[in-house]
């Protein structure tokens, strides 16, 4: 059974979205930017899960993408008034944007990504709304996850450049980059110097795709583990039990 993926996000780098006004559209599956190939890679891994069968489960033309919104408050509830207080206006955002999946088709898989931008509350915000998914997750698949810095992870396998552009960085990279202070700019340095590589949500997907799962999960696991383990608790059991 072929499924369908909705995959929200927070700009161009991360995936491209098909429409600027959120509706789906089948026509424009999600290309460029980091986050297909990163999903698809760590949902692969998933034990029960090979390539072949995500390919059949799950194409790649069957993943749309769509930005997070910012009217967003009045469209979902939570019971608990403890947790409902403490989520962030972008906590708020994600939990929306899974919810208007869900309107739309009950039976999509939801993932939702959003960075922690260095601050504490996206962190608190992240178990909140799982643990919201636990206990209202009867209706389809669907995982919100709060990750330290995309481009982080971008920086892990020097490998990756190679086979992408077809030489690697200049310098070396970071055998911590989850650790690093500035890892955004750290890779627009990478990549300014390779000549001709100016699309950056397209340069970034190239590196994804590019990328060695393991040496990934090796060099970001605070991250990229828990992005893995997160996708393998939600989505996975969803995509063995309707292959």
């Amino acid at each position: 059974m072929t499924l369908r993926m909705e995959l929200w996000v927070e700009g161009p780098t991360d995936a491209r979205t098909a429409r600027r006004d959120g509706r789906p559209e089948e026509r424009e599956p999600a290309e460029g930017g980091a986050l297909v190939p990163l999903v698809r890679k760590a949902l692969a891994r998933a034990p029960g899960m090979t390539e072949a069968a995500l390919d059949e489960a799950l194409p790649v033309e069957r993943i749309v993408a769509h930005r997070l919104q910012s009217r967003i408050r009045d469209e979902v509830k939570l019971d608990d008034g403890e947790r409902r207080r403490k989520l962030s206006i972008k906590g708020w955002k994600v939990l929306s944007a899974i919810q208007k999946s869900r309107r739309r088709s009950p039976e999509t898989l939801i993932v939702a990504v959003w960075d922690r931008d260095r601050e504490d509350a996206p962190l608190r915000d992240r178990e909140t709304i799982l643990d919201a998914l636990r206990v209202h997750g009867t209706s389809g698949a669907a995982v919100g996850i709060c990750v330290e810095e995309l481009e982080a992870w971008l920086l892990a396998d020097s490998g990756a450049f190679r086979r992408a552009f077809g030489r690697g960085p200049a310098s070396g990279l970071s055998r911590s980059p989850e650790s690093e202070h500035d890892p955004k700019t750290m890779l627009e340095a990478v990549l300014s110097s390779y000549p001709g590589v100016e699309d950056r949500a397209r340069a970034y997907g190239q590196i994804a795709k590019s990328v060695d799962i393991e040496v990934l999960i090796r060099c970001c696991p605070r991250g990229f583990g828990a992005f893995v383990d997160a996708l393998g608790e939600f989505i996975a059991p969803d995509l063995r039990a309707r292959r």
